[in-house]
């Protein structure tokens, strides 16, 4: 396995009210990863001297709630961005309650072939407004060609405390398991 280099940023707007304005929109957060936090996070690694991987296989994103519905949209909508993604107790139902990405996912099921991603997946035993559609999710994302993937009830809710733990797991199952070109 290749050296991987992670990098942890945390975004999203500070003002409670906004998030859903910015995490509920996936083609806003791939607009600002793409023209923002990645270029932003390459001159700051040649700063150093480091180098920044330019490959999506290298990327993992990451979410929980509003953040797990984006995670769970950019791996599969915009690919070029990132292939991995760690989603945790995904508010599917945004914006509406019509559940498009996850009906997105399911007619994602015969994916292209060459587009192989690694999502590690989460939800609450005591999340009850968002274990539903979590455990669809879940059966959806075990039936994708071209997606490994890890699914499982954690023993919390729908919060950061929950999902903390999550971080690190998924992380370090996605460096182990994810597929290799």
């Amino acid at each position: 396995m290749p050296a991987t280099r992670l990098c942890n940023s945390l975004f999203s707007p500070g003002e409670a009210s906004l998030r859903g304005d910015f995490l509920g929109n996936i083609e806003l957060v791939a607009s600002s990863l793409k023209n923002h936090v990645l270029p932003w996070a390459k001159t700051l690694a040649e700063q150093k001297g480091k180098v920044w991987p330019m490959d999506a296989s290298d990327y993992i994103i990451a979410g929980g709630s509003l953040g797990g519905y984006a995670a769970a949209g950019i791996v599969l909508i915009h690919p070029e961005i990132a292939l991995n993604a760690i989603v945790q107790s995904a508010a599917l139902w945004w914006p509406d309650r019509q559940y498009w990405l996850l009906e997105s996912w399911q007619e994602h099921i015969d994916a292209p072939a060459g587009i192989k991603r690694a999502i590690f997946h989460e939800y609450g035993r005591y999340d009850i407004r968002l274990s539903q559609e979590n455990v669809e999710l879940a059966n959806v994302l075990s039936q994708a060609d071209n997606v490994t993937s890890a699914a499982g009830e954690y023993n919390g809710g729908h919060n950061y405390l929950s999902w903390r733990q999550g971080l690190i797991e998924g992380h370090n199952w996605i460096l182990n398991n994810r597929p290799q070109g």
